[in-house]
């Protein structure tokens, strides 16, 4: 009985705060703006890891992946499409066969599972009129823009890990993030998508990232040379089995971040209405307990 009433509260919640992206966009936060319903698993994403036939839950309802819709300005649809979902369809595949990636790949995947947490939180607090994704950017500034990721990009690592084979009997692929949503954390986020886990962590946690995932921790500048940084390997057997380490190993590594993100607003000068984890202060790295 519990566990039906937490998810018709969870859907009431986000009934609310998509009602409210009726009159202001979930990823540039400005409001009168023409609406384009974007699909929050993209179209292509759906068909690569082939999501047709199991549900998802939305809404307290279990829908087609494909239903699973949410209101962005068309100028912000437009642009996740070229920025993001564009190249992704392109690099996922090669990372699903096992191809190594670049030092700006690394960086296109943060990014990519940043837009997921990001357009999940908005949908989840929009409802509330002092909510706000971060202290210094949309997210729409966050996940595109050129100098959202400047001061922190060094301090982050890409962590991936490959599947063998999907669970026999099983026609869907994996889809779906495990990160859940943080009050002060906007760095963590993993996911498994078809049969590829992957992270993005704060680098002083990086050890708490399971030790079959590969890691690379991102260069303080683009790197522009091409050269292959980060290669996954084929380490779990099962999709199944990716999912429950991800999804484990996500349980620890999200709380270490809140715990820093917390620790970072309560000694920040700044004062905001609804801070979380930006740039990283100095003084308050930490390995965690």
């Amino acid at each position: 009985m519990s566990n039906r009433l937490e998810r018709r509260k969870n859907a009431s919640i986000l009934r609310a705060g998509l009602n409210s992206a009726k009159y202001r966009c979930l990823a540039c936060e400005k409001a009168n703006l023409n609406r384009n319903k974007e699909h929050f698993w993209p179209r292509w994403l759906i068909r690569f890891a082939e999501a047709t036939k199991e549900p998802v839950s939305w809404l307290g309802k279990d829908l087609p992946a494909e239903a699973v819709q949410i209101p962005l300005c068309a100028d912000c649809n437009s642009a996740f499409g070229h920025d993001l979902e564009g190249p992704m369809s392109e690099l996922l595949p090669r990372i699903s066969v096992g191809q190594s990636v670049t030092d700006p790949e690394c960086e296109l995947l943060v990014r990519w599972l940043w837009k997921f947490e990001g357009l999940a939180w908005n949908a989840f607090n929009f409802h509330r009129s002092e909510a706000r994704y971060s202290s210094k950017f949309s997210l729409r500034e966050r996940v595109i823009g050129k100098d959202s990721i400047q001061g922190i990009r060094g301090s982050l690592v890409v962590a991936m890990a490959l599947a063998h084979r999907n669970d026999p009997g099983l026609h869907d692929w994996s889809l779906g993030m495990d990160s859940g949503l943080g009050t002060h954390d906007a760095i963590f986020a993993s996911g498994v998508f078809r049969n590829v886990a992957m992270m993005v962590s704060f680098a002083d946690f990086a050890r708490l990232i399971p030790p079959m995932f590969s890691t690379y921790q991102l260069a303080g500048e683009r790197q522009v040379s091409g050269a292959l940084v980060l290669k996954p390997e084929f380490v779990f057997p099962l999709v199944s089995d990716a999912e429950i380490v991800t999804a484990r190993g996500s349980g620890r590594l999200k709380v270490e971040h809140e715990r820093f993100g917390e620790r970072q607003n309560t000694n920040s000068a700044l004062v905001t209405n609804r801070p979380r984890l930006e740039i990283p202060h100095p003084a308050l790295r930490t390995m965690g307990s």
